[in-house]
């Protein structure tokens, strides 16, 4: 019981120190500094996402010198495996870098897509591609399985899921497309 309200103290003495944890925002950060995402802000996020049913959301983007670079959650319910053709996305300018944090699921990815039709993802991967898949490639992702998604190249990563998956996303966005968070 001690153990639990000095743990209780010690994050609401945090709190006063980080009110934007409290806020799920991030802390401000000195020019010329690392920019930090407490472990506090990412597991809100999550917490929030799953409230809302959000499948792909920011943790936050950042202006750097050679463009923008968002980190963002992926959360993901176990589903049915899809029926062919699968859909797939693409981006025309920003790549990705996918590291599975929790749960087993199919990544489809490579090939080409048949009739692919513009679509804007402001929000998590500026101007794309989707349609149907074709010669595609699939590969099993699980726990600790790191996978790059350079840009224009087609994939999907929201289907088939066995159990509950959650990603930690990096988007490379040299054009500046996602909105700074």
């Amino acid at each position: 019981m001690k153990k639990v309200i000095c743990g209780a103290a010690v994050f609401a003495f945090l709190l006063c120190i980080f009110p934007s944890w409290a806020q799920n925002k991030p802390a401000p950060n000195a020019p010329g500094s690392a920019i930090i995402i407490p472990d506090a802000a990412m597991k809100a996020q999550l917490m929030e996402m799953i409230a809302g049913k959000v499948q792909d959301a920011p943790v936050r983007i950042v202006n750097t010198s050679d463009g923008n670079l968002g980190v963002f959650l992926i959360h993901l319910n176990p589903g049915q495996t899809p029926k062919e053709p699968v859909s797939m996305m693409s981006h025309d300018e920003v790549s990705e870098v996918y590291y599975v944090l929790k749960g087993e699921g199919v990544l489809y990815h490579g090939g080409t897509m048949e009739n692919p039709t513009p679509r804007d993802l402001a929000t998590t991967g500026g101007p794309s591609k989707g349609g149907p898949g074709k010669d595609k490639l699939t590969q099993q992702v699980g726990p600790g399985d790191l996978f790059i998604v350079p840009s224009n190249t087609p994939h999907q990563v929201n289907l088939g899921a066995k159990t509950e998956m959650v990603y930690l996303v990096l988007r490379l966005d040299p054009k500046r497309h996602l909105q700074l968070k």
